[in-house]
């Protein structure tokens, strides 16, 4: 059952049906080209980057690239997290996508113990205001 909505969450907009986004992506993808050629940039990321902390699509790229490993890593130590848990189980499962927020909230509970709930009182937007 997660696989089916999952493949129907992320497939929205690109089924080939009336609410098809892909012709509209398109058709955005080339007025921004189309903009940013009469603004004088090579590219929309040249343009949106100049004045953000990257400035340039090749620094942008570096900082993604210097980050990419320990975030891979990362992730890698999750999914071991979700696998352990799916292990015990009933259902002999290998972790795939549609798995992970199901198994992300069942170590959320393992390792912290968190009630979201509780959290939120200290959370919301009036008692952070008063805080600061």
């Amino acid at each position: 059952m997660r696989e089916k909505v999952w493949n129907i969450y992320y497939s929205r907009a690109d089924n080939g049906d009336e609410n098809d986004n892909n012709a509209n992506i398109v058709r955005i993808l080339q007025l921004r080209q189309e903009r940013v050629k009469l603004l004088g940039y090579k590219n929309y990321a040249e343009w949106r980057l100049q004045d953000r902390m990257a400035q340039t699509p090749e620094r942008a790229m570096e900082l993604m690239m210097a980050v990419w490993p320990a975030s891979l890593a990362r992730v890698k130590q999750e999914v071991a997290d979700m696998q352990k848990i799916a292990d015990v189980g009933k259902t002999k499962i290998t972790i795939a996508p549609w798995d992970y927020r199901y198994y992300a909230e069942k170590v959320r509970k393992q390792k912290y113990d968190l009630n979201s709930d509780e959290v939120k009182q200290y959370l919301e937007l009036n008692n952070l205001t008063q805080a600061i």
